[in-house]
């Protein structure tokens, strides 16, 4: 069986002045013991304490109001809100985009998209600024920072977790999304056709070398979670010929947890805009 080796619950013996780490009943490992190693400070990426909300576009190549309305009202979205928010385009489709098919279908299922152009914030339906308003303003509870290192073949990412609140008894998941900026490929209602630019489109989704990708979000951290704990943890993509353009390409980082009933329920996203 693959093992992941996460950061999970740190509580201290005085008398011994060791950390014990112990996680039972996870997603998709049952009754593991993980090792947790905080690591040098320099290891760290540096994490804002700051929140970012995020847009998500569900759309179809082959929609008209994909390729009308739908594609306008993204545009402005991106003009309005890209530098200080996390927006990504779901993409339904043929559009030389890597895994953007298996991306849309993962989230479409969970939050029972059945129509595009849709636009959910924060994992919400609804007018986009009160929500994007509500969410830089609340508290933060953890949020993440990334780089990248991409070859000719691969996109590799180290990603740097930070809690800003102590948590008790709830699981956090992150989810890396390896976006690519203005492929160019054919959009059903656009007056461009063929020649459409589809912007912020993400393509797939990072993995853990040697363990089963995760569509929806890895299990990063449970149980009692101390303020200022921080992890690392890499992830890497195999990069298309057609991603040419390095400076198209980027991650959004989102983090979530889930409620009583199991869905995902949304915590804070990063993006280096």
């Amino acid at each position: 069986m693959n093992k992941l080796k996460q950061p999970i619950l740190k509580r201290f013996f005085p008398a011994f002045g060791v950390s014990l780490i112990i996680a039972c009943g996870l997603l998709f490992v049952q009754c593991k013991k993980y090792e947790y190693d905080e690591g040098a400070q320099s290891d760290f990426l540096e994490v804002e304490e700051k929140n970012s909300s995020v847009l998500f576009h569900y759309s179809s190549t082959t929609s008209a109001n994909s390729g009308g309305a739908g594609y306008t009202e993204f545009s402005n979205y991106l003009a309005d809100f890209d530098s200080t928010d996390v927006l990504l385009t779901l993409t339904e489709g043929n559009i030389g985009g890597g895994e953007n098919d298996t991306v849309f279908s993962a989230n479409a299922a969970a939050f029972n998209v059945l129509t595009t152009s849709t636009f959910y914030t924060n994992f919400t339906t609804g007018t986009v600024a009160p929500k994007l308003s509500a969410h830089r303003n609340g508290q933060t509870i953890v949020n993440a920072n990334y780089e990248l290192d991409i070859t000719d073949t691969k996109i590799n990412i180290k990603t740097t977790t930070k809690f800003f609140q102590e948590t008790t008894g709830e699981t956090f998941f992150l989810t890396p999304y390896v976006l690519v900026d203005s492929i160019v490929a054919n959009q059903t209602g656009h007056p461009d056709g063929a020649s459409t630019n589809h912007r912020k489109v993400a393509v797939d989704v990072g993995r853990i070398i040697n363990f089963p990708v995760r569509y929806l979000g890895y299990e990063v951290a449970s149980g009692d979670i101390n303020a200022g704990y921080q992890f690392n943890r890499s992830f890497v993509v195999d990069r298309r010929a057609e991603w040419t353009d390095p400076d198209q390409i980027s991650v959004a980082l989102i983090l979530t947890k889930r409620n009583s009933a199991g869905n995902l329920v949304f915590v804070n996203a990063h993006t280096n805009n």
